[in-house]
């Protein structure tokens, strides 16, 4: 049974950073609300 109203997935490549002793995936807001509300679509990082 399919949702029709699920949104379709998109993935965004993020960069590795260290953040203090941390390493951490990042990415700009401004990709994630391309395509979150651009192309009305689920953003996966």
């Amino acid at each position: 049974m399919t949702d029709h109203g699920a949104l379709p997935l998109v993935g965004i490549p993020c960069d590795l950073r260290q953040i203090g002793i941390h390493a951490m995936h990042v990415v700009g807001e401004k990709y994630i609300n391309a395509v979150a509300h651009g192309a009305r679509a689920m953003p996966m990082l």
